[in-house]
């Protein structure tokens, strides 16, 4: 069997030498975060809160054509995700890597909260569907915390021991007097 020139060359294994990289070689894909997008976040959470709709109406054979105000979209951080092309992760990735991002999106929710909080005091919102929507996106909740153990005085440490040693040494009378 005869080896042409071609496959002589393709077999030989040539031996490549891995170039060494410098400590602060970043691997993996590089990151889409741009510093623009802490500018475009409060642009995106910053809208106002009433937009202005046509509407016709007939009244009376006639078409009667006038201006409404009616609440704006709510922004949504799923929305501002889709619009530059990254996923909720990726948004909180972000967050965690990035102070200035950081600061816009708090300023962003922020703006969110107010915007919220606005439509749904005003009743522009189904209040059912304003309670969903603020317990789930903002930090305010129904629950109330109330200690009722020892009203707001601080509270001492008991060693059961010593308390259990007292109830042994007293009879059944002195401990139904007592209750």
């Amino acid at each position: 069997m005869k080896v042409t020139e071609k496959q002589a060359k393709t077999s030989k294994k040539v031996k490549k030498t891995k170039k060494k990289l410098p400590i602060y070689y970043k691997f993996g894909r590089p990151t889409k975060y741009k510093k623009q997008y802490c500018k475009d976040i409060v642009a995106y959470f910053d809208v106002p809160y009433f937009v202005k709709k046509k509407v016709v109406k007939i009244i009376k054979g006639i078409p009667v054509e006038w201006e409404e105000e009616v609440p704006n979209r709510i922004p949504l951080f799923e929305g501002f995700c889709r619009d530059i092309g990254i996923t909720q992760r990726t948004l909180t990735n972000w967050i965690t890597q990035y102070d200035d991002f950081f600061l816009a999106y708090e300023r962003a929710k922020g703006l969110q909260k107010e915007m919220l909080v606005y439509l749904s005091v005003n009743n522009y919102l189904n209040p059912t569907y304003a309670v969903f929507l603020t317990k789930n996106i903002t930090d305010l909740k129904d629950k109330v915390e109330t200690d009722i153990t020892s009203a707001g005085e601080k509270v001492e440490s008991v060693n059961l021991s010593s308390v259990l040693a007292e109830l042994k040494n007293k009879s059944i009378d002195e401990l139904q007097r007592e209750t």
